[in-house]
């Protein structure tokens, strides 16, 4: 028997959260400034998949227009990930 893949139409806030890298109290912020639409079905709250898609092509285009997208010109494997920082060796190369 053959299954059907079904695409995920709506998410609740803790996937969008998971997957946006943000907590759960980020995306109750997000949908009550209107930047995400989510629908409720009784007392559950839902994301649909093209408010997320949507919400990502905004950031998207915001992060291009402002030329903050690409990143720094420091490469991602060179940054520390902590506070965005060089790891030390690199500051005391360059300090030399």
């Amino acid at each position: 028997m053959t299954e059907r893949i079904v695409e995920r139409l709506l998410y609740t806030v803790e996937e969008v959260a998971r997957s946006l890298g943000l907590g759960r109290t980020k995306v109750y912020e997000l949908i009550k400034a209107g930047e995400l639409v989510s629908v409720r079905i009784g007392h559950a709250r839902r994301i649909p998949a093209e408010s997320l898609a949507a919400f990502m092509a905004r950031l998207l285009a915001l992060n291009e227009d402002e030329g903050t997208y690409p990143q720094p010109s420091v490469g991602a494997r060179e940054m520390s990930p902590r506070r965005g920082t060089m790891p030390l060796a690199s500051r005391v190369e360059e300090a030399s």
